[in-house]
């Protein structure tokens, strides 16, 4: 069997590197697998490029132009909305054309038109789709906050299109309902929390919606650092915190909420943030130690950095299902989380972390500070068995060849 895994990048973001590594486990499980992208920046032979840089340009600009005409030429909220409409003819590239099975994820930003995977469904390949936010429940946005629009039917109203663009709005609903209904797509929704909130959309009620998690290679994370502190980036003995992200300030990671939440441990800590910080006084207001390494795209260094790791948090409004809280799992950290999205599909609550209530600093201290007394507790008394424990309870819900033996159920 031949499958392809679509996405828009093969590193950028949670759902590409997600996707890259169950192209992976496909392969590992005697698939003939490779994942086509927008944008390659590893070196996976596993990986190939869909056509030239110039066509993903000329896409990309297509998609934002339409959703800046539309929303009264606005930059305001114009990257968290997706039409779908504009795209590459991703159907047309080798690799897909010769695919029995294509497993389409994150194909935003102009990499993918639904018209294509329709076409792709047409030619009666299996199609399943992989669903990391909320954005094939609604017409446009990916994860709709505290917005109810789309359960009426329509999204009117968009509040991302600053009160303008019903015409497109209408027009991507249009598409995906006849999309959906057409085409025999299998939808995978990565945590019980996404696959209920799709069930709720008139998008998606007729819609079959299974739950797969993400996998994660377990080999790639050890509990023992094999550097310094000091020649990872790291200064001082205090305990890690970690939070990481793509864009930091993003809004719906809420660092403002990571900051209070910081700044109210009892616990004296080093927090330590990974990914891309747009505002440069985001953390000004922080006053505990802490140090920002910026992106890092180097897989050795971050399995490193997680290795120092004590507790990583995710203060997110909205989650699916936070790659980086699993992957602090898989280095013996843990987890600490507000609990609003999937976070529960990894965190059992007083075992490998914590759940706070959503937005709630002063809880999300709370539970950092008792899992720090708790881990040093752990070690006071031995500690090890803490760490092997949380290792052992990721690769029992995570491993590759359980997430791929789950794809290959629904391809054959």
């Amino acid at each position: 069997m031949k499958v392809a895994v679509l996405c828009h990048s093969d590193c950028r973001g949670g759902a590409a590197v997600v996707s890259r590594r169950l192209t992976h486990a496909l392969a590992d499980a005697g698939v003939d697998a490779a994942m086509v992208v927008g944008r390659k920046e590893t070196a996976d032979p596993l990986v190939a490029q869909a056509f030239g840089s110039a066509s993903r340009n000329l896409a990309f600009a297509r998609e934002h132009l339409a959703i800046a005409a539309a929303n009264g030429l606005t930059r305001r909220d114009l990257f968290k909305v997706s039409t779908g409409l504009h795209g590459m003819d991703i159907d047309r590239h080798p690799l897909v054309r010769e695919a029995d099975a294509v497993i389409v994820n994150w194909i935003n930003q102009g990499f993918c038109t639904l018209g294509a995977i329709g076409r792709m469904a047409a030619a009666g390949k299996k199609v399943v789709w992989t669903m990391h936010d909320m954005w094939n429940a609604t017409a446009l946005c990916h994860h709709s906050g505290d917005c109810r629009r789309y359960l009426a039917g329509d999204c009117m109203g968009c509040p991302l299109m600053q009160g303008h663009g019903d015409a497109l709005t209408s027009r991507a609903w249009r598409a995906k309902k006849a999309l959906y209904g057409a085409a025999d797509i299998t939808f995978v929704a990565v945590s019980r929390w996404l696959a209920d909130v799709c069930r709720q959309s008139p998008l998606m009620e007729t819609c079959r919606i299974e739950v797969i998690p993400n996998a994660l290679p377990l080999g790639d994370f050890y509990t023992g650092p094999k550097h310094s502190r000091a020649e990872t980036g790291l200064e001082g003995t205090a305990p890690v915190v970690l939070m990481c992200a793509a864009r930091l300030d993003d809004p719906i990671k809420g660092l403002d909420k990571a900051v209070e939440a910081l700044n109210s441990l009892k616990t004296d800590v080093l927090a330590v943030f990974v990914g891309g910080i747009r505002d440069s006084r985001a953390l000004d207001g922080l006053t505990v130690p802490h140090v920002s390494l910026g992106p890092v795209t180097d897989a050795a260094r971050m399995a490193e950095i997680y290795a120092h790791t004590d507790v990583v948090i995710s203060s997110s409004c909205c989650e699916t299902l936070p790659t980086t809280l699993i992957e602090g799992l898989a280095a013996g950290a843990d987890a600490v989380s507000f609990d609003r999205g999937g976070q529960g599909d990894i965190i059992i609550d007083g075992v490998n972390g914590a759940l706070a209530s959503t937005g709630d600093a002063e809880a999300l201290a709370r539970a950092i500070d008792a899992r720090l007394a708790a881990r040093a507790a752990a070690v006071a008394a031995g500690g090890t068995a803490q760490l092997r424990a949380a290792r052992r309870a990721t690769a029992e819900r995570f491993a590759p060849s359980a997430i791929a033996s789950a794809y290959l159920s629904l391809l054959s």
